[in-house]
């Protein structure tokens, strides 16, 4: 009898060593990877949460997943992206040792793309920085004057466009479809002429002007009785960034005020061609409105950095009463 026990147990395992034990170097498990791509515009989606069982893992910054150590069998995957609609893959065969490499994943998503270029008329240029504005979300045009909006709901939109320099604009009736990249026509910011600023005392308002279209106006501060605002005709031949303030002779201080809140000048300043007077910000908001400097010109500090963008070297300035 022990001997037919023996018998039996030799024989099964000699059917595990022929039948079950994998060959030698053969891994028991084996491997899934895979690519996720975005079907809006093509591009792989980091961060994507990639389960089996389990195992959860997010992808690369190439859309890419590999999971390791994956027991022989029949697998679900799934798949969240961000900003895409939750999917899954199902029937997916893994055997022993081997690497199943999956078809590039494209998801679905509920929302769209919109993107495009602003070109300046006048130069045929792009223009950075133009503030792109679609509902709520506004983002700058990068140094080649493209922008770019993703997770945009499907509908109707007006798309605002506000570049340094040149008139506010707007496109609408842009369609936008689920999981669809809209490239609206180039935009090109039109305007007959270049800018020019007209500054009036009496009303203490500063206006710019592109041509003959007026595109802002500011409330300024200016000059006190006995030292007046001069009139005339004059351009801008330096734009300053964090200026510091030198004192002048009719000043009480005799140290200069580096840039700071505590600098009179704020954060810009536009010299003009008599160059005893600018047009700056200032750290004294409550002054705006009222005759109370030495003749310079102050903006609100919001102010002056939206005027400095506008305008440029060599822009006329005219001073009326």
């Amino acid at each position: 009898m022990r001997g037919r026990v023996f018998l039996f147990i030799g024989f099964v395992s000699l059917f595990a060593l022929l039948f079950i034990t994998p060959a030698l170097g053969e891994s028991p498990t084996g491997v899934l990877t895979g690519r996720v791509l975005s079907s809006a515009d093509n591009s792989p989606i980091a961060g994507t949460c990639i389960r089996i069982n389990n195992s959860i893992m997010p992808t690369n910054p190439n859309g890419n997943f590999r999971f390791t150590l994956v027991h022989p069998g029949t697998y679900t995957i799934y798949y969240d992206a961000p900003g895409h609609e939750s999917q899954m893959q199902e029937g997916i065969l893994v055997g022993v040792g081997q690497t199943v490499v999956l078809p590039t994943v494209v998801l679905g998503t509920d929302t769209g793309i919109i993107k495009g270029k602003v070109i300046s008329s006048a130069t045929n240029l792009p223009i950075a920085g133009t503030a792109v504005r679609i509902n709520n979300i506004v983002i700058p045009s990068d140094a080649d004057g493209n922008f770019r909006f993703t997770l945009v709901y499907p509908g109707m939109h007006t798309i605002h466009y506000d570049a340094p320099g040149h008139l506010s604009q707007t496109q609408e009736l842009i369609r936008v479809e689920k999981g669809k990249c809209v490239v609206p026509p180039m935009v090109v910011m039109s305007a007959d002429g270049p800018p020019r600023i007209l500054l009036k005392v009496s009303e203490n308002r500063l206006y710019l002007f592109y041509g003959s279209y007026l595109v802002k106006s500011y409330p300024v501060a200016t000059g006190m009785r006995g030292w007046p605002t001069p009139r005339g005709t004059f351009t801008i031949i330096r734009k300053d960034v964090n200026p510091t303030w030198y004192p002048p002779s009719w000043a009480d201080v005799e140290k200069p005020v580096p840039p700071g809140p505590s600098n009179p000048l704020g954060t810009r300043r536009l010299l003009l061609s008599d160059p005893s007077y600018g047009i700056h910000g200032t750290n004294k908001i409550s002054s705006i409105g009222r005759y109370i400097t030495h003749g310079c010109i102050r903006l609100y500090p919001w102010d002056i950095v939206d005027l400095f963008d506008r305008v440029t070297v060599g822009t006329i300035v005219d001073i009326v009463t």
